[in-house]
């Protein structure tokens, strides 16, 4: 009979570590490309980004750097909270703005 691993190191040693897997969950909504104006997507999503960076832009001294605008929303909430907790609380924060975005094309 066939055994199951739970986990790739499982699979490749011959035995699963004891231990607990652990998960951690997150969920965002990013705009990657090349962006006129980051503080114009917070004015239509009614949502203050948790992350924006510019084209160009190095994370630190030594990388490269980013190759496109980005401007980006994560809730707050602790990585252990279900996926769907997440999910939920991303769309809570945006639903009320869905059309807000879409609309900016007719402008």
């Amino acid at each position: 009979m066939k055994k199951d691993f739970r986990t790739i190191r499982g699979l490749l040693s011959g035995t699963d570590p004891d231990e607990e897997i652990y998960f951690a969950h997150s969920a965002t909504l990013r705009i990657f490309g090349e962006i006129s104006s980051l503080e114009e997507i917070s004015a239509r999503l009614g949502v203050q980004p948790t992350s924006t960076h510019r084209k160009g832009d190095k994370k630190g001294p030594r990388s490269p750097g980013y190759l496109h605008d980005m401007w980006s929303y994560s809730p707050m909430l602790d990585k252990s909270e279900p996926l769907g907790k997440h999910i939920d609380a991303l769309w809570g924060k945006l639903k009320t703005r869905k059309g807000s975005c879409l609309n900016s094309r007719s402008r």
